[in-house]
């Protein structure tokens, strides 16, 4: 199930920060960018949430390597960072809208 949801929330992070980044392609290309590099991270982020899933399975089905608990805490690290960066681009480009909708620019 959790592959189901890594794919859910990595796709409609990367395109909820497209589509607010097409918002501002016209009026700030270097917000555009940004949101085109913020899109690309969620999707990296789900790659690396699906080796965590795979390191932590092999974890609780014996297999004691050391190197998994490892690959799983620093592939989860990343992917919360990536995520958040996501979040706030979000939050972000939404204020600017409403900011700028109210101004009427």
């Amino acid at each position: 199930i959790d592959f189901l949801f890594l794919i859910a929330y990595s796709v409609f992070l990367a395109l909820a920060s497209m589509q607010l980044a097409l918002k501002f392609s016209e009026r700030w290309i270097w917000w555009f960018r940004i949101g085109v590099a913020v899109a690309w991270l969620q999707l990296t982020a789900a790659i690396l949430d699906g080796i965590e899933n795979i390191a932590l399975f092999n974890l609780l089905t014996g297999n004691q390597q050391l190197f998994l608990s490892g690959l799983a805490f620093y592939c989860a690290s990343v992917k919360f960072f990536f995520v958040f960066v996501g979040i706030v681009f979000i939050v972000l480009s939404l204020a600017m809208k409403a900011v700028f909708a109210r101004k009427g620019v």
